[in-house]
């Protein structure tokens, strides 16, 4: 038995085929329900290794019945966040999510009847995921800026719901 299984007695395969059979899922959120486990493989290529390890192709679906496709819509908020930024001058940035009610809703089954110790929570993932694409906009840019959690210089909230950035 694995170390991970004797101290949650939960086991990730048969966890990842519960998801996989409760219906289209992508890579994003099945991989985060994995994410705290050992190595150093980001969500997404967890979920597609999961994926492929358990029969199901190496193509996620294009809809997911747990994030909606917010994963997908990264790169356009990160963009949006990029234009809105592009005139003013900064050093540090940071992103917040504001969760549509159904997606706080989804994450609420998914911690019922699907229960992982190693899952990270949607809203953080999410942060995470507009900041790097965020970061990998001001790198080709040639804009050096790093993340502040206390003091940015400027700061995004990307309303899932409404698909709306602000900018402060």
């Amino acid at each position: 038995m694995a170390r991970n299984e004797e101290n949650f007695g939960v086991d990730p395969l048969s966890l990842a085929e519960k998801l996989l059979r409760a219906g289209p899922i992508c890579d994003e959120c099945l991989g985060r329900r994995f994410a705290l486990l050992p190595g150093r493989l980001a969500p997404a290529e967890r979920g597609h290794l999961l994926r492929a390890a358990l029969g199901q192709g190496t193509r996620a679906p294009q809809e997911c019945w747990v994030c909606g496709g917010a994963f997908s819509r990264v790169p356009i908020w990160a963009q949006k966040a990029w234009d809105l930024s592009r005139p003013y001058e900064f050093e540090t940035f940071l992103f917040g999510v504001h969760l549509s009610p159904r997606l706080e809703a989804t994450e609420e089954v998914l911690a019922e009847k699907f229960p992982s110790p190693w899952a990270e929570p949607v809203r953080r993932h999410l942060n995470r995921a507009l900041t790097q694409a965020f970061s990998e906009l001001l790198r080709r840019e040639g804009r050096p800026a790093a993340v502040h959690y206390t003091r940015p210089d400027v700061q995004f909230l990307v309303d899932v719901e409404t698909t709306r950035s602000s900018f402060r």
